[in-house]
This record gives C-alpha cells, structure tokens and sequence, in this order.
C-alpha cells in the first residue's frame, strides 16, 4: 500500500469523524443555546429573561436525557431562580442540581445556590400573599359580598400542610375544579384545611373571603351557612361516614307505589346518595322534572325537601337563560312554587326528622341554590317585563289567577277532591283489597255532580261532566268501575268520558294549561310575538289508564258498542239487574229487478268482463227486523228508564238472544223530544 492511498483513508477517516461530532453536537445545540442565552442575560443583570431561558433549556435537555437534565443546565436553572428571587420553585430545582452536579465541577456552584434558596425561603415572609398569588372571585349578581374573613373550622384541621408555594398552587387549581364555577365537596375541604397554614395572617384572611364568596356564588347561601357548610367537610373521613350512615337509613318499601319510589329516588339525589355529588351540582344525573304531577294535588307541598327538588329540577340557571327566552318559559308554570319557598318550613322539617350534620348541610345548600335560581330567573323576567309588559300577562297574571281559580275549586269541591286521591292511593297501593267498597260513594259524588246541569241539553249535560272537577272524579270513577262491576261496561263508559277532559289534577296543571291559552290568545293578535305554546312543559304522569287496562283485563274484557232505541218493556233478573227489550222496529226496503247493459264496468282478475247495471222497482216490499238485542244494566242505574223514552246505552258487542249486559249513557223523554231525563245512569 503506497503512501498516497494511506493518506486519503486518513483523510476520509477525519472527515468521518467530523461528521459524527457534528451530529452529536447538532443534537445538544438547542438545549446549549439557551444556556448561553441564559448566562449573557445574568450577566446583564437581566435575571427574568434569564430564568426564562434557563427554564427552556433546562426543560430541553430534560426531555432528550429522558428525565433528569444534565448538570449544567439544572445549576443553570437554580441560579437563575436564585438570582430572580422565583422561590416558588428554587428550592426544588436546586436540591435537583446538588445531585446531578455530585462531586464535579459544578458542585461547590450547585451547593451555594442551593444554600442561598434555602435562607431565602426560610428567611421570607410565607404569611404575606402578593395580588399575583391570590385567587381572586368577585360577588356574582344577586350574592352577599364577602370580604376578608377568618377561617373559623381551623381547631378541627388537620396539621399537614405543604409549602406555601404549592398550597397556593393547590388552592388555585381546586377552585376552578368544578363544572360552571363549582367546587366539589372533598375538594371544599382540601381548601379549607390549606387555608388554615397561616390562620392569622390578614392577606390569608383575604384568600379565605374569596374561597367562601365562592361558594356563596354557586349556592346563594348566607355567610354563616357558607362557614357552616364548609366547616362540614374540613373532616372528610366524618362527613364521609355520616353521608354513609344516612343514606343507608334512607330506604323505600319493597311495595311502594311509583310514587312513592320517584319521591325516594328525588330525597335519594337531593343528598348524593347515587354519587358524590348532590342533584344540583350535577343535574345530568338527577331526575329531570318528574315529580310535578305527584306532587301537585294541592297548592301546598308537605316536603320542603321534595319542593327544593322540584324547584330545582324545573329551573335550569345556564349562560344561556339571558338571552333564551324558551329557557326562561319554566317560570312561568313553577315560578309561584320557586317564590314560596321557605326556610323556616325547611328547618322545621328537618327538626322533625332523622337528619345528621351531613343531612342538614345539604339540604340547606340545595334550598339556597333553588331560591339563588328564583332570584335569577325573576332578575331576567323583570327585564322582559320592563320592555314589554305582556311579559307580565305570561310569567305572573295568568299563573297567580289560574292557581288562585284552582284553589277555589278545591275548596268548593274539597270532599270529591279528597276522595279521588284516597282511592288513588288504595290503586297504587300494595293491596288491591283495599279499594273494595270505592265504587258506591264515588257513583254519589258523581251523580250529584252531574245533576247541577239539570234541564239541559245532554252535550252541556257531558261538558259538566267533564269539567276540572268531573275530571278528577272520572279518574277514580274508572279504575274502581273496572275494579268492582268489570262485566256492566261501566268502566268503559267513564273512560271514554275522561278523554274529553283536560286533566287539572292540581294548581300547577291548571296554571300550565291557563299559560298556554294565554300564549295562544296573544299570538292570535300577534303573530311574530317570540313564545310558543309548545315550550312551556307539564308531564301528564297517566297512571290511571295503565291501572284500568290491567282490572279490565283481569276480569275478561270485552269490546262494547253503542246501542240506541225506544224502550218497550223492562224486567226485573237475577241479581238486581233490569233487562231493557226495545219496541220492534222494522226496516222497509223498495226492492228492484235489475238487468246487465251491453257498457262494460271493468275487467275481472279472471278475465271476465263486469257490465254496468240498469234497476227499476219491481213494486214489492223487503222487510227487515233490526231491533236491537235486549240490554241487562245495573239495578241502580236503571231510574231514568220507562217504557216509551229513548234511550242509548253502551253495550256488550255480541248481541245474545236472552240479552246482553251493558250500561245507559243516556235517556231522553222520548224519540222526538230530546230533553234528557237520565245520564250515565244517573236520574236527572
């Protein structure tokens, strides 16, 4: 091998090598430039810049050395954070330092910054809060102001605290941990503890105010139920226990009626028995508006707990109620509920009842969160109202009258109300047994109902039938008919009779219907007026129907048709019952001859041809018997009946020759005079 050719391979091997340092210095040339960067600003004396360098560099070389950043750019970092008075993190970075510089070069550097953190940090002021370390809240709309304020729940704290850097970093995080500005209830607790490191220090007292306006602000609780309910949680491990120990005791009967159940699963959420967290923080999870129809019997609620949930259930307070008024239409059917919220009933209630500290915090949180929605959505109608008062018509004229309308029938009609629901609490109740005996006072109460439209034509004769308080009655009138007397089609008459009736079981039913007619009426007059009728919702719970079926099916339900004709003879059969036979009638037909004409009508499917037919009279008559099969009803709701009146009834469809079973509708004095003498078995 000549010299030359060794010489080119000493060439190409230098060449190589460069190549390669190069690339191993390519890869460190971002990390290394902004620790040059860093160390020319410290020796401007520019220590931020230099801090913020640092920093990217240090995070650099961290991320390619897969962890731990080499020495020089951690005791880079601590000196620049030294330099820069940043203590948050100085003492952190440079114990880091001490360790990657161990016993090299930059250890005596490392050890100095190092000590110099430390006596910074102990030697500082921790009770002291800079504008930038505060996590500052200011009173929403509507809440108390809360101002510095001292932590009350710190002789019950726990006494592990974290260095003030990281207690304000933990403090800051939890506070906007929350949906919607929320804080959940463990984290609550965290932040009172943490607030107890300095507990005489004024700017922590500061902090303090801000952590408690806070929770004013999503509850719209006091200043003293807001300590209170914060001092609660500061032990976790009993308020843990004592949410354990009540929601076990909060059961429901194996038997309970739907009712019953839905009030359970609404006190249920009302205290995060499902989860951690109450109905109101989280509503996705609660019930939706279920409760209306149960709870609306009366104008009162006897639960101040089941009402907060109502309440809350229908007023859904989100960014977008100010400027939505489809959202804000719930006020209106909810609104008298939402005003007459009480805490003093709540207190009582819960006085009355088995309810721990656990309990008790929440439910007062829940009440001041329903009367916090109420304030809002008012503030938001009121402006509806001050631009246009017909607002004023829709969210607080009609609801007021429909309701007080209501209540009025009530008392007016107090014993039919009141022996509607007892039977429908027997329906739903565990025993069926329970119901024996329903049928006889409501037939009363219904008769004495229908006989105030007395002398009147029977469509105004079914319209009072019909009305709120007909309607209620007819609820009960068809679950015990179907329960009791299944075979007289009976219960099918009161069925039929309840679908002509707008179902007001309570005040709030009777505002939702006044609410919509009033929407209807405006827009009427004004057709671009921004409501719609369909907005405004009221959950028709039809349990009854449901009930109905299941009794008439029980006892081999058949179908029934309408039966019409001139009464000729009633007798009396076997157990008290009157059979109705009709006076003949007698259908007369002209017959005629009829022969083919040579004009073809159409094609049949097998090809024969079908003309078209020419008739004459023949001048014979065919005659036709079409008198209706006898009826067999009820002793007692035959009075009405007498030879020679007209009369319809509804009737078994199967027509036997010894009769059929069914039940009067109604009795007119005869075929031609409609003047009505009975209905719905029932003498006028």
């Amino acid at each position: 091998m000549n010299t030359t050719t060794l010489q080119q391979r000493a060439a190409l091997a230098g060449a190589l090598a460069m190549i390669i340092t190069g690339i191993a210095t390519s890869a460190h040339a971002g990390p290394e430039k902004y620790l040059r960067r860093g160390e020319q600003d410290i020796a401007n004396k520019r220590y931020s810049d230099a801090e913020s360098s640092m920093k990217r560099g240090y995070d650099w070389a961290k991320r390619e050395a897969g962890g731990r950043a080499p020495a020089k750019f951690a005791v880079g970092y601590c000196k620049a954070l030294v330099l820069n008075k940043s203590l948050r993190f100085a003492e952190e970075i440079c114990a880091e330092a001490v360790k990657a510089a161990g016993s090299g070069p930059l250890a005596r550097q490392a050890a100095k910054y190092n000590r110099l953190a430390r006596t910074s940090i102990v030697g500082a002021d921790e009770s002291t809060l800079s504008a930038s370390e505060l996590t500052q809240v200011a009173a929403l709309p509507g809440r108390v102001k809360v101002g510095a304020i001292k932590p009350t729940w710190c002789g019950i704290a726990s006494k592990k605290y974290r260095r003030k850097e990281r207690v304000i970093r933990m403090i800051g995080r939890r506070m906007r941990s929350g949906r919607n500005g929320a804080i959940y209830d463990q984290d609550l607790g965290d932040i009172a503890t943490m607030l107890c490191k300095y507990p005489r220090s004024a700017d922590w007292h500061k902090q303090t105010g801000h952590f408690v306006q806070q929770y004013i602000n999503m509850t719209g609780a006091s200043v003293k139920d807001a300590m209170a309910a914060i001092k609660a949680r500061v032990r976790w491990a009993t308020w843990t226990r004592q949410r354990k120990a009540f929601c076990s005791n909060l059961v429901v009967s194996d038997e309970a009626s739907p009712a019953e159940r839905r009030a359970h699963t609404a006190r249920w959420r009302t205290f995060g028995c499902g989860n951690a967290n109450t109905f109101w923080r989280d509503p996705l999870h609660g019930l939706g508006n279920k409760l209306e129809w149960d709870l609306d019997k009366t104008g009162n609620i006897d639960s101040e707990i089941l009402k907060t949930h109502y309440v809350l259930s229908c007023l859904k307070v989100s960014k977008r109620l100010a400027r939505s008024k489809r959202l804000m239409a719930p006020y209106a059917l909810c609104g008298i509920d939402a005003r007459s919220l009480s805490r003093a009933k709540l207190e009582a209630e819960l006085r009355a009842g088995s309810y721990n500290t656990y309990a008790r915090t929440l439910a007062r949180e829940s009440h001041a969160v329903a009367k916090a929605a109420e304030r809002t959505y008012r503030r938001y109608v009121d402006a509806l109202i001050k631009r246009d008062p017909t607002y004023k018509k829709v969210f607080i004229d009609v609801p007021k009258r429909a309701w007080a309308a209501w209540q009025a029938k009530y008392v007016a009609n107090k014993a039919i109300y009141d022996a509607a629901y007892k039977t429908e609490k027997a329906m739903f109740g565990p025993s069926k047994s329970a119901m024996r005996g329903c049928l006889k006072p409501l037939r009363a109460m219904l008769a004495g109902h229908v006989t105030k439209a007395k002398r009147k034509p029977m469509k105004q004769v079914t319209l009072h039938a019909t009305n709120e308080v007909g309607g209620i009655l007819l609820n009960a009138l068809m679950v015990c008919a179907a329960y009791e007397a299944p075979t007289y089609f009976e219960a099918d008459l009161y069925a039929s009779l309840r679908k002509k009736t707008r179902q007001l079981r309570g005040p709030r039913a009777a505002v939702y219907y006044a609410v919509i007619d009033a929407v209807q009426a405006i827009k009427k007059d004004r057709e671009r007026f921004p409501m719609k009728p369909q907005w405004f919702g009221y959950k028709q719970r039809d349990s009854y129907v449901a009930r109905y079926n299941k009794f008439a099916k029980a006892f081999g339900r058949t179908h029934s048709t309408v039966v019409r004709g001139v009464v000729r003879r009633l007798n009396k059969v076997k157990k008290g019952r009157v059979k109705v036979t009709f006076k003949k009638v007698v259908l007369r037909i002209k017959d005629q001859d009829c022969k083919d004409t040579n004009k073809i009508q159409r094609i049949m499917p097998d090809g024969t041809l079908k003309y078209f037919r020419k008739c004459w009279p023949n001048g014979k008559i065919l005659k036709f018997d079409v008198t209706p099969a006898p009826v067999i009803v009820p002793g007692h709701s035959a009075k009405g009946i007498r030879r020679g009146r007209f009369g319809v009834f509804l009737a078994n469809i199967k027509a036997f020759r010894t009769g059929r079973l069914g039940f009067p509708v109604a009795i007119y004095k005869s075929k031609r005079n409609k003047r009505v003498v009975a209905a719905y078995g029932i003498k006028m």
